[in-house]
């Protein structure tokens, strides 16, 4: 008894791909999701942040209203639509294991070749590291130190494991990155930001790419930063970014 599939059984089920992707705020990360394959299951951890790209999708006839599926994650697990200014752990530990539960149903329920989107992945790295590693961190101050960076592999763990999950499913990914300032060796705020996030995660993922907008010529563009499929294009610039366009743009 084993578990063998034919070549052709394999390349036909795992046509799926994971995207990141990240930009500085009012770029158009969210809108960008929106152009993935349908449905769109939309996991929002930015309060009302999707709303003016949800807007702007449907006046522009990109998505209709039943090709996207949205849930306020923090609003659902805390059962409230008063959002805490600052959350406690036991509020961190509700929403934690609220999404976890959704990006199971999710895998286990949603539509074969649809998208689930988590935006942001900024917010949901920053609560995994919270949640996930309260116990070490609580070690390391009894101790008198700081972490030690090892000690990420907790979290780094969790957010290998949901990804793993969504790649095994049926389903495309695209994980939202907000961008951050970069400071020199003075401390000083430079011109240039980076990706915010797990710094794993561009090394699980199939294509990640930032977007970028020309504020001479009005447009939008992507640069291919990280892809598994072509490391030739990694460094090459997509006019028009959507998730069709990238994937072009790669090979896929």
């Amino acid at each position: 008894m084993n578990n063998f599939e034919s070549l052709e059984n394999y390349l036909q089920s795992r046509r799926r791909i994971v995207m990141s992707v990240w930009a500085g705020t009012g770029v158009g990360k969210s809108y960008f999701a929106l152009t993935a394959p349908k449905p769109v299951y939309f996991l929002s951890l930015e309060p009302e942040g999707a709303y003016w790209s949800m807007q702007n999708a449907l006046q522009n006839e990109l998505i209709k209203p039943e090709d996207v599926k949205i849930d306020e994650i923090i609003r659902s697990a805390l059962g409230t639509n008063d959002i805490p200014l600052v959350r406690n752990l036991s509020d961190e530990v509700k929403i934690y294991r609220y999404m976890k539960g959704v990006i199971e149903d999710v895998v286990a329920e949603g539509d074969d070749n649809g998208t689930l989107v988590i935006d942001t992945g900024t917010t949901w790295n920053h609560m995994m590291q919270e949640v996930e590693m309260e116990e070490i961190n609580r070690k390391r101050k009894a101790q008198g130190r700081d972490l030690f960076p090892f000690d990420y592999r907790y979290a780094n763990k969790a957010m290998k494991s949901s990804l793993d999950a969504i790649r095994n499913s049926n389903l495309n990914c695209v994980i939202t990155h907000h961008g951050q300032a970069v400071y020199n060796a003075k401390g000083e705020k430079t011109q240039r930001t980076e990706y915010s996030g797990n710094n794993q995660l561009p090394q699980w993922v199939d294509v990640q790419i930032q977007l970028k907008y020309d504020a001479d010529t009005k447009e939008r563009f992507a640069v291919i930063e990280k892809c598994r499929v072509n490391v030739e294009k990694i460094g090459e610039d997509v006019d028009n970014p959507t998730f069709d366009n990238v994937l072009n743009a790669i090979g896929v």
